[in-house]
């Protein structure tokens, strides 16, 4: 982390994790309470881009999963085609799939859920 010439304003702070956080513990037996409200008003694919980043929660199949359907034929070859010709209509269709399908694509996510308490740890030595 850098040093920062703005000063720490932890009720700031605080109150924009909150919304993050659900008001009460998971139930054992009966969870009514949706832990991902605070990105309820986003577009559906959106808030789950939020959600990975910052709790690092998996939100889609792994790549490798995804490959796995399109070689059993659970994922179509047209709809694979379909797909990536929306997104970019200009795309080199058969090198974009050749990348998909077997390139090497990096996955890793680095969530940002835990990078205050670690950093409060190894900065100012205290264990929140």
């Amino acid at each position: 982390m850098k040093n920062s010439s703005k000063p720490f304003h932890a009720h700031e702070t605080i109150h924009a994790l909150k919304h993050y956080l659900p008001t009460q513990a998971p139930l054992k037996d009966f969870i009514h309470h949706n832990s991902l409200h605070a990105f309820q008003d986003q577009p559906f694919h959106k808030a789950l881009r939020q959600a990975n980043a910052i709790f690092g929660c998996k939100v889609y199949l792994q790549l490798d999963e995804y490959r796995k359907l399109y070689r059993e034929g659970i994922i179509k070859n047209e709809t694979l085609e379909h797909i990536i010709l929306e997104k970019n209509p200009r795309a080199r269709l058969g090198e974009i799939k050749e990348q998909m399908l077997s390139g090497d694509l990096h996955e890793s996510v680095h969530p940002r859920t835990g990078r205050l308490r670690s950093a409060w740890k190894t900065q100012h030595k205290v264990n929140p």
